[in-house]
């Protein structure tokens, strides 16, 4: 219990600091993957406030869009979890999830950040898109569907895994962590 104590204080002194409370919505997730960008020289990266819009911005990125996912233990299937892009049933939302100028997919083990696949360049972020779009379109029919069969509409909401960007030879830079260094390679 004394751990969850100073965790909690920890928590209040950093929101006090940074107006952020680092639990809300996995923020901490987001600044630990600005912080790994920014490590990988691609800063200095800010993180942008607020719930909705774009997470960061760098001038080296743009405006950034961090997506994240937490798996138990490391494993090849932990490049299959999907990275969920939500609110995909509002058409306004829709055209708007694609309009970041980098992505990054951030990928937790056990609450550690182990790996971040950065799609920045003008060619990965028109693949990345055009998968999106392939995502989308099969979303709105599945709505469709439901709609006319009188069901329930789906999750609002479409997955995108590393395994998907590697599959269609996405052009990204991988920032992989240890423990003791941060390697950087693009693919």
């Amino acid at each position: 219990m004394t751990d969850l104590v100073a965790l909690v204080e920890a928590s209040r002194r950093f929101r006090a600091t940074h107006g952020v409370n680092v639990f809300d919505n996995y923020a901490y997730r987001e600044y630990l993957v600005v912080n790994a960008l920014d490590a990988a020289g691609f800063g200095p990266v800010r993180k942008l406030p607020g719930r909705s819009g774009f997470d960061a911005a760098s001038a080296a990125l743009g405006n950034v869009e961090i997506k994240t996912t937490n798996a138990p233990k490391l494993t090849p299937g932990v490049l299959n979890r999907g990275f969920q892009f939500d609110k995909q049933n509002d058409p306004d939302r829709r055209a708007t999830t694609g309009s970041m100028d980098a992505l990054a997919l951030a990928l937790f083990v056990d609450d550690r950040l182990r790996a971040v696949s950065l799609v920045h360049e003008p060619e990965g972020m028109a693949a990345f898109r055009d998968l999106l779009r392939e995502r989308q379109d099969a979303f709105e029919k599945k709505m469709e569907a439901c709609r006319a069969a009188n069901k329930r509409l789906p999750r609002d909401s479409i997955a995108i895994s590393m395994r998907d960007l590697f599959d269609r030879g996405v052009a990204m830079t991988i920032l992989k962590m240890s423990n003791k260094a941060l390697e950087i390679k693009r693919v």
